[in-house]
């Protein structure tokens, strides 16, 4: 086998300079991998060709539209000792713009409409069933009549003919319901796929993209040639599972991706790979130009036009158009997870995710659940309290990121046990650091803050002052012994006039002095109460009024 080098040629939108005087050979390929990236995706194509010597065109067609041509690339090998002279991009009018998946509705269709006129038919049938058994009711009815006037007719005839109407009628009606309920839902199945048709044949695209490798070929061989290229429509997210083991010790981790693609064209049964390498950030950082300040100059003013609507800031634009696309990307319906994890390698800059498994993912943009990882997390459950802001405990479970690659952040859905708890966001771990995890309300641990008094000073020389005072009561209702951490705060001054201190405390806490955090660490014992009280005292000159408390 001869293994030529790829010559690497960038791809243009014009025909190539060498013309062929035979038609160019088309290559059946097929996806052969795919690596999703978090906003766009790589696709590696595979073809066999048959090369005859001297100098041949080969054409991979049917390729996405939203092909991007400056990513085009053009491997191979194989016994011919071929190389590679040109690759160019064109553009190809479609003879049948939607395809295998419009044949494939149209043809569901058809079914359907069969079954109908099916079912339709029977019901015809079970009409005239009925009528062939409401006729021998009324005729028997009045020969029935007839022979009250002279003889009395059998109990025995009368309980059979009533038996053999009767069950004749409930058979035929029954029948009459289930097609009536298979016609109805086959009318719907119907609208359905009128629906889908008519919207497929205003969106499907007229026309595709085909690559055309010009290749010389030292003599007759066959050639395996890859073709590569970058296409957008597609992502990839990550979803976490995170549960608290029941005994509190562990927590086993699903992390799972979503992946989403829309390129226009299916991937059936491909092997994939995600990837946490961004290239839109770029290949190198950005540059630092020149920063100029001077003195401000105001600007004439012009009379103001006509109102047009609300104008939003650039940053509150920003905002509006990230919920929108927030709201775009929801996803309409339920993904479908496969179970099965991914090897995992790292590289200098970006860790790839490869499924050991090939999947299909359709172009709707839906979104198709996959595993990618599970893991087991040792921890040591302890619990949480902000009484100024709530009044439940949350369980907190310190973990460390020991899966020897980062985490991307995603959202959580989080479990105590068999337990749903709710949805959370997971932060984004780096491999090796410590985080905390919460896992829901825990009603065994009972917190409640009360404002003790306020007091207020109007000072005459040294300024104002006033004085705020709380009680944080703990109880632990569990049976084992507990450590709670529990939080309140001061208000941190805005100007140095203003002097804030924790005149009181029956404890003293742990202060972070930049956020005005006080945190108190609590072991409390089966049953156990404990009590936190403290003072803030506020002081600021009495000509100035104070805000913020």
């Amino acid at each position: 086998m001869n293994i030529f080098v790829p010559l690497i040629v960038l791809a243009c939108t014009v025909a190539p300079l060498f013309a062929a005087e035979t038609p160019p050979l088309v290559a059946t390929s097929a996806i052969s991998s795919v690596t999703v990236f978090p906003d766009r995706a790589l696709i590696n194509r595979s073809a066999t060709v048959k090369l005859t010597p001297g100098r041949q065109q080969v054409m991979f067609d049917g390729l996405p539209l939203s092909l991007q041509d400056d990513s085009v690339r053009v491997t191979g090998k194989g016994s011919a000792g071929a190389k590679v002279v040109d690759v160019s991009v064109r553009r190809q009018y479609l003879e049948k713009p939607f395809g295998e998946k419009l044949q494939q509705l149209t043809d569901r269709k058809i079914a359907a409409e069969d079954g109908l006129r099916t079912i339709t038919g029977r019901l015809g049938t079970l009409a005239s069933q009925q009528a062939f058994y409401e006729s021998i009711r009324v005729g028997y009815g009045e020969r029935l009549s007839k022979e009250l006037l002279t003889v009395r007719p059998g109990t025995a005839e009368m309980a059979e003919f009533a038996r053999f109407v009767g069950e004749g009628l409930l058979t035929v009606d029954g029948k009459v319901q289930e097609a009536e309920r298979e016609k109805r839902e086959l009318t719907a199945r119907i609208d359905a796929l009128n629906r889908e048709i008519n919207q497929l044949r205003g969106s499907g695209a007229k026309e595709s993209r085909s690559v055309v490798v010009e290749l010389e070929a030292t003599k007759a061989g066959d050639t395996i040639l890859d073709l590569t290229y970058l296409t957008p429509g597609a992502s990839w997210e990550p979803l976490y599972d995170l549960r608290l083991a029941s005994d509190g010790k562990a927590v086993e981790l699903t992390f799972r991706a979503q992946v989403r693609q829309a390129t226009g064209e299916e991937w059936r049964q491909v092997p994939l790979t995600l990837s946490t390498a961004r290239p839109a950030a770029g290949g190198a950082p950005t540059e630092l130009f020149p920063w100029h300040v001077g003195f401000y100059r105001p600007q004439p003013v012009y009379p103001a036009a006509a109102p047009m609507g609300r104008i939003l800031s650039a940053k509150q634009e920003a905002k509006r158009m990230n919920m929108d696309m927030a709201e775009i990307a929801a996803p309409a319906e339920e993904e479908r997870v496969t179970q099965f994890t991914a090897a995992v390698e790292n590289s200098r800059s970006a860790t790839q995710f490869r499924l050991p498994k090939e999947v299909s993912i359709p172009t709707d943009g839906s979104p198709q659940g996959v595993t990618v990882a599970t893991a087991t997390l040792p921890a040591t459950v302890t619990y949480h309290a902000t009484p100024k802001r709530s009044a439940y405990a949350y369980v907190k479970a310190p973990v460390i990121n020991n899966l020897g690659y980062a985490l991307l952040p995603g959202r959580a859905n989080v479990f105590n046990g068999d337990t749903f708890s709710g949805t959370s966001q997971l932060k984004e771990m780096a491999q090796g650091e410590a985080i905390d995890l919460f896992f829901g309300v825990d009603e065994g641990i009972k917190v409640k803050r009360q404002e003790l008094k306020q007091h207020r000073e109007a000072g005459f020389i040294s300024g104002n002052r006033q004085s705020y005072s709380y009680r944080i009561e703990v109880t632990n209702h569990k049976q084992g012994a507990q450590n709670i951490t529990v939080q309140d705060q001061l208000p941190l001054a805005d100007d140095e006039s203003i002097k804030v201190t924790l005149a009181e405390a029956s404890s003293k806490p742990e202060l972070n002095a930049t956020t005005g955090v006080m945190t108190w660490n609590l072991a409390l014992a089966p049953g156990e109460k404990q009590s936190i009280s403290f003072t803030i005292q506020v002081e600021y000159p009495k000509d100035r009024d104070i805000r913020g408390l």
